[in-house]
């Protein structure tokens, strides 16, 4: 039979180890969201650039609606990260650390 203090400790390192697997993860996560949205608005510069020189004709109408679908889409969570956050302590130290690495770093 286990004991209330390796119940506990197994939890700990649990919670523990989600928790540092979700910083990093959070971490990693932010930085590439960074670089892609850096890279989506040099893009978006080059586009505007070559269409002000009338080498390339953006129909800006048809990129705005288009961006719009995708800002409506983000807008939902999905049901895999639901069914990560209802698992816990893993999912809480996981969902906890990512959160912190993501809003800090």
């Amino acid at each position: 039979m286990l004991g209330i203090e390796s119940v506990f400790g197994n939890l700990g390192v649990a919670f523990g180890g989600s928790a540092l697997a979700g910083g990093v993860t959070g971490f990693a996560a932010k930085k590439l969201l960074k670089l892609v949205i850096a890279l989506i608005g040099v893009q978006l510069a080059i586009f505007a650039y070559l269409d002000h020189q009338g080498v390339l004709d953006v129909q800006w109408q048809a990129l705005d609606t288009a961006l719009a679908g995708v800002h409506q889409s983000l807008q939902s969570v999905p049901s895999w990260l639901t069914a990560v956050g209802a698992t816990l302590p893993i999912g809480a130290g996981f969902v906890g650390g990512f959160l912190v690495a993501f809003k800090k770093f």
